[in-house]
Protein backbone atom coordinates (compact mmCIF):
# COMPACT_ATOMS: atom_id res chain seq x y z
CA UNK A 1 0.00 0.00 0.00
CA UNK A 2 1.22 3.34 -0.54
CA UNK A 3 1.88 6.03 1.31
CA UNK A 4 -1.31 8.35 0.39
CA UNK A 5 -1.27 11.59 2.46
CA UNK A 6 -4.26 12.98 0.51
CA UNK A 7 -6.46 11.97 3.69
CA UNK A 8 -7.39 14.07 6.96
CA UNK A 9 -7.74 11.18 9.73
CA UNK A 10 -6.67 7.50 9.65
CA UNK A 11 -8.13 4.39 11.91
CA UNK A 12 -6.58 0.98 12.16
CA UNK A 13 -5.59 -2.07 14.26
CA UNK A 14 -3.45 -4.86 14.05
CA UNK A 15 -4.52 -8.23 16.07
CA UNK A 16 -3.32 -11.57 16.43
CA UNK A 17 -5.36 -14.37 17.26
CA UNK A 18 -5.68 -18.41 17.26
CA UNK A 19 -7.05 -18.99 13.97
CA UNK A 20 -4.97 -15.60 12.12
CA UNK A 21 -3.63 -12.24 12.26
CA UNK A 22 -6.04 -9.52 10.97
CA UNK A 23 -4.62 -5.89 9.71
CA UNK A 24 -7.44 -2.94 9.22
CA UNK A 25 -6.35 0.21 7.96
CA UNK A 26 -9.06 2.89 7.31
CA UNK A 27 -8.56 6.52 5.89
CA UNK A 28 -10.90 9.17 5.83
CA UNK A 29 -10.97 12.56 4.11
CA UNK A 30 -13.70 15.27 3.70
CA UNK A 31 -12.69 18.29 2.09
CA UNK A 32 -14.68 20.52 4.69
CA UNK A 33 -13.22 19.46 7.82
CA UNK A 34 -10.07 18.56 9.44
CA UNK A 35 -8.24 15.85 11.01
CA UNK A 36 -8.57 17.23 14.04
CA UNK A 37 -12.63 17.13 13.93
CA UNK A 38 -12.91 14.11 12.29
CA UNK A 39 -11.32 12.23 15.28
CA UNK A 40 -12.59 13.77 17.63
CA UNK A 41 -15.89 12.84 16.45
CA UNK A 42 -17.55 10.44 18.69
CA UNK A 43 -20.52 9.46 16.18
CA UNK A 44 -17.64 8.67 13.61
CA UNK A 45 -15.17 6.99 15.97
CA UNK A 46 -18.69 4.50 17.12
CA UNK A 47 -18.77 3.96 13.41
CA UNK A 48 -15.55 2.78 13.21
CA UNK A 49 -15.52 0.26 15.84
CA UNK A 50 -18.82 -1.26 14.74
CA UNK A 51 -17.11 -1.63 11.28
CA UNK A 52 -13.88 -3.01 12.64
CA UNK A 53 -15.55 -5.61 14.98
CA UNK A 54 -17.90 -6.59 12.48
CA UNK A 55 -14.81 -6.96 9.17
CA UNK A 56 -12.96 -9.21 12.41
CA UNK A 57 -16.19 -11.29 13.08
CA UNK A 58 -16.66 -11.72 9.13
CA UNK A 59 -12.97 -12.32 8.51
CA UNK A 60 -12.46 -15.01 11.76
CA UNK A 61 -15.84 -16.53 10.60
CA UNK A 62 -13.88 -17.22 6.96
CA UNK A 63 -11.38 -18.61 8.58
CA UNK A 64 -12.73 -20.79 10.65
CA UNK A 65 -14.91 -22.10 7.37
CA UNK A 66 -11.17 -22.49 5.37
CA UNK A 67 -9.10 -24.29 8.19
CA UNK A 68 -12.03 -27.13 8.38
CA UNK A 69 -12.53 -25.55 12.36
CA UNK A 70 -15.92 -24.44 11.97
CA UNK A 71 -17.06 -28.49 10.72
CA UNK A 72 -14.95 -29.61 14.09
CA UNK A 73 -16.72 -27.16 15.90
CA UNK A 74 -20.51 -28.41 14.67
CA UNK A 75 -19.43 -32.08 15.41
CA UNK A 76 -18.45 -31.14 18.90
CA UNK A 77 -22.10 -29.44 19.42
CA UNK A 78 -23.63 -32.57 18.12
CA UNK A 79 -22.09 -34.37 20.64
CA UNK A 80 -23.70 -32.34 23.60
CA UNK A 81 -26.90 -33.73 22.68
CA UNK A 82 -25.89 -37.55 23.17
CA UNK A 83 -25.45 -36.50 26.97
CA UNK A 84 -28.98 -37.23 27.42
CA UNK A 85 -29.68 -40.82 27.00
CA UNK A 86 -33.86 -40.18 26.06
CA UNK A 87 -34.09 -36.50 24.73
CA UNK A 88 -37.52 -36.33 23.54
CA UNK A 89 -36.90 -32.73 21.57
CA UNK A 90 -34.37 -31.08 20.93
CA UNK A 91 -34.16 -27.16 18.46
CA UNK A 92 -30.65 -25.29 18.43
CA UNK A 93 -30.58 -21.78 19.73
CA UNK A 94 -28.63 -18.65 19.64
CA UNK A 95 -25.06 -18.97 21.23
CA UNK A 96 -25.73 -17.33 25.20
CA UNK A 97 -22.65 -16.15 25.71
CA UNK A 98 -20.54 -15.60 21.79
CA UNK A 99 -23.65 -13.86 20.69
CA UNK A 100 -25.27 -13.76 17.81
CA UNK A 101 -22.78 -11.47 15.74
CA UNK A 102 -19.77 -13.27 17.20
CA UNK A 103 -18.04 -16.00 14.69
CA UNK A 104 -17.44 -18.32 16.85
CA UNK A 105 -21.28 -17.94 17.95
CA UNK A 106 -22.32 -18.76 14.50
CA UNK A 107 -20.39 -22.09 14.77
CA UNK A 108 -20.65 -23.19 18.81
CA UNK A 109 -24.71 -23.63 18.87
CA UNK A 110 -26.43 -24.00 21.78
CA UNK A 111 -29.69 -26.32 22.57
CA UNK A 112 -32.92 -26.39 24.14
CA UNK A 113 -33.37 -30.06 24.96
CA UNK A 114 -36.90 -30.92 25.77
CA UNK A 115 -36.67 -34.22 28.48
CA UNK A 116 -39.19 -35.77 30.88
CA UNK A 117 -38.96 -33.28 33.45
CA UNK A 118 -38.70 -30.15 31.48
CA UNK A 119 -36.35 -28.18 29.62
CA UNK A 120 -32.65 -27.76 29.51
CA UNK A 121 -30.41 -25.61 27.89
CA UNK A 122 -26.89 -26.65 27.12
CA UNK A 123 -24.05 -25.44 25.28
CA UNK A 124 -20.25 -24.33 24.99
CA UNK A 125 -18.43 -21.36 26.42
CA UNK A 126 -15.17 -21.00 26.12
CA UNK A 127 -13.67 -24.66 27.57
CA UNK A 128 -17.16 -25.17 29.41
CA UNK A 129 -20.26 -26.48 28.99
CA UNK A 130 -23.15 -24.44 29.90
CA UNK A 131 -25.83 -26.78 31.86
CA UNK A 132 -29.31 -25.04 32.46
CA UNK A 133 -32.25 -26.72 34.33
CA UNK A 134 -34.24 -23.70 35.30
CA UNK A 135 -37.27 -24.81 33.05
CA UNK A 136 -37.48 -28.06 34.80
CA UNK A 137 -39.90 -29.31 37.33
CA UNK A 138 -38.72 -31.32 40.54
CA UNK A 139 -35.61 -30.80 40.34
CA UNK A 140 -33.16 -29.97 43.08
CA UNK A 141 -30.72 -26.52 42.74
CA UNK A 142 -27.13 -26.83 42.23
CA UNK A 143 -26.22 -26.04 45.60
CA UNK A 144 -28.17 -29.32 46.80
CA UNK A 145 -27.07 -31.68 43.88
CA UNK A 146 -23.63 -30.40 43.69
CA UNK A 147 -22.45 -28.27 46.75
CA UNK A 148 -19.04 -30.38 46.65
CA UNK A 149 -18.36 -29.25 42.97
CA UNK A 150 -16.09 -26.12 42.46
CA UNK A 151 -17.25 -25.01 39.63
CA UNK A 152 -19.14 -21.87 37.96
CA UNK A 153 -22.23 -22.42 39.61
CA UNK A 154 -25.62 -20.91 39.58
CA UNK A 155 -29.18 -21.95 41.44
CA UNK A 156 -29.98 -24.52 38.66
CA UNK A 157 -27.40 -23.80 36.53
CA UNK A 158 -23.46 -25.58 36.34
CA UNK A 159 -20.20 -25.24 34.16
CA UNK A 160 -18.65 -28.62 33.36
CA UNK A 161 -15.25 -29.34 32.08
CA UNK A 162 -15.51 -32.27 30.44
CA UNK A 163 -18.18 -33.97 28.46
CA UNK A 164 -17.65 -36.52 30.98
CA UNK A 165 -18.14 -34.35 33.97
CA UNK A 166 -21.64 -33.29 31.46
CA UNK A 167 -22.75 -36.35 31.53
CA UNK A 168 -22.73 -37.13 35.33
CA UNK A 169 -24.07 -33.61 35.95
CA UNK A 170 -26.86 -34.45 33.64
CA UNK A 171 -27.90 -37.90 34.73
CA UNK A 172 -27.25 -36.53 38.32
CA UNK A 173 -30.10 -33.78 37.55
CA UNK A 174 -32.18 -36.16 35.68
CA UNK A 175 -31.89 -38.84 38.51
CA UNK A 176 -32.50 -36.41 41.64
CA UNK A 177 -35.76 -35.19 40.13
CA UNK A 178 -39.24 -36.18 42.15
Amino acid sequence: MSEDKSYTAQFGSNSSGSIGNTIIDVRLSHTGVSKEMIADCQNIRLAYYDFEKTIKNELTALALENSGRAQAIKETNEKLLELFEQPIFSEEIPNRYYGKDDAYGRFKCWYRVTTSIGHFVIGWRKRVISIDWNDTVGTKTTQELFSKESVTKGDKLIHAWSMEKAKEYIETILGGAS
